[in-house]
């Protein structure tokens, strides 16, 4: 959970999602003043001057001052859906801030996990090197009895040469997914991480690929945030429909005129109501244009949904397949081991070959690299089932019976 908690809290992608929200909220705090009083000074100052052939010439200055309170009172609908629109404008944002999240998450779950991978890949290299040892010295003993040839004794050399060179590839592993994992992380301190392993993936009783496919349609990240925008453009729909609407606003003041042969001062109140008999078109075109981008959005959710629909089941798949690699790998580990230890007892009481007994070791050592890969490529199957469900499941365990957070997570350092 730590590892999740830092990548997301310094990403800087997500912080850019975040300016993003902050920008639709702005873009609405302009839509939305559009029906707010406004306080406005005006000040018209005139300077004339005429003379006649009578007199001489003469000068006036005359200015006209208001302090007015104007406000839009309605458009019957144009406006108002204008500001519904970007009001919903930052929920799309809010939604991609999401959406740009889970991405996320996964990358990091992948490095999180392959890192462990790494560690314990390390640690049967380890073991198998050792093995291989062990070999090499039951080898020696033999041929210092006369039960072993040369050729033996060379083979079970070359068995520790390579369990060697296992061991340096999963050293060098080890660094390179250390440093996949800092970088997903955007972690730039010196300190080396040490992932803590999470409880293994599970599913719960009642579990089916309808069930999953449902949830995917409702949680998914990308579906949630079309069907906002298709909320947005049909309020911009319902903006176009309204165009050439009557726009009814009022102006009430105090006006003073300074200079003239009879001064005033006067308040008043003054309604207006304005209204485009004909627009040219303008009407037409923009619901066209509106209509348009509703019906375009509706086909991209219908391609989306099905896409949704593919990716649960191909996720679905898997998961179920690396349950069933898992058992395998782990029956192969138990059975090589038998064997391999049969095979050393025939060996050491000269009952069976070298051959036999270096087969059976090398049979062993696959073995358990395939376990410790296949492992934690189920748990990255898990991640990428979560992702493609669109939720997350703190505890590993796949369950429909609630809606689960969005929020946390599950792989820690």
């Amino acid at each position: 959970m730590e590892a999740v908690d830092l990548g997301v809290s310094q990403s800087p992608t997500l912080k850019q999602s975040a300016q993003g929200i902050q920008s639709a909220i702005g873009q609405f705090e302009q839509s939305d003043s559009q029906k707010n009083l406004k306080l406005v000074f005006q000040d018209e100052t005139i300077a004339l001057s005429k003379q006649s052939l009578a007199t001489t010439r003469q000068s006036t200055v005359s200015s006209q001052l208001s302090l007015t309170m104007q406000a839009l009172l309605t458009t019957f609908g144009r406006v108002e859906n204008e500001i519904a629109a970007s009001f919903l404008q930052i929920d799309v944002a809010t939604q991609q801030l999401e959406l740009d999240r889970q991405d996320l998450v996964l990358s990091i779950k992948e490095s999180f996990f392959r890192r462990l991978q790494a560690d314990e890949t390390l640690e049967v290299a380890r073991q198998n090197l050792e093995l291989t040892r062990q070999n090499l010295s039951d080898t020696n003993a033999l041929f210092n009895q006369g039960l072993a040839a040369r050729y033996d004794i060379v083979q079970a050399e070359l068995q520790v040469v390579e369990a060697q060179q296992t061991l340096a590839q999963s050293i060098t592993t080890i660094g390179n997914t250390a440093i996949s994992l800092k970088t997903v992380l955007y972690d730039q301190s010196e300190e080396p991480l040490a992932p803590i392993a999470p409880a293994s993936a599970s599913v719960a009783e009642g579990v089916e690929l309808d069930g999953l496919v449902a949830l995917a349609l409702q949680a998914r990240p990308e579906v949630v945030l079309l069907n906002k925008n298709i909320a947005v453009a049909d309020k911009l729909l319902e903006a176009a429909y309204h165009e050439s609407m009557p726009i009814v606003s009022m102006q009430a003041g105090y006006f003073d005129t300074i200079g003239t042969f009879l001064p005033t001062d006067t308040f008043g109140v003054n309604l207006s109501v304005s209204w485009s008999l004909f627009d040219g078109g303008l009407r037409d075109g923009r619901v066209k244009s509106a209509e348009a981008q509703v019906q375009a959005l509706h086909d991209e959710l219908d391609g989306l949904n099905a896409q949704v629909i593919q990716d649960v089941t191909r996720a679905w798949l898997n998961f179920q397949q690396s349950e069933f690699d898992l058992r395998t790998a782990e029956k192969q580990v138990e059975t090589a081991a038998v064997f391999y230890e049969m095979a050393r007892e025939r060996f050491i009481n000269g009952l069976g070959t070298s051959l036999e007994t270096q087969n059976a070791l090398q049979s062993l050592i696959n073995a358990r690299l395939d376990l410790a890969v296949t492992r934690y490529n189920r748990e990255i199957s898990f991640s990428r089932l979560e992702r493609a469900l669109g939720a997350q499941f703190p505890d590993r365990v796949l369950r429909l019976s609630a809606l689960p957070s969005k929020g946390a997570p599950d792989a820690g350092s």
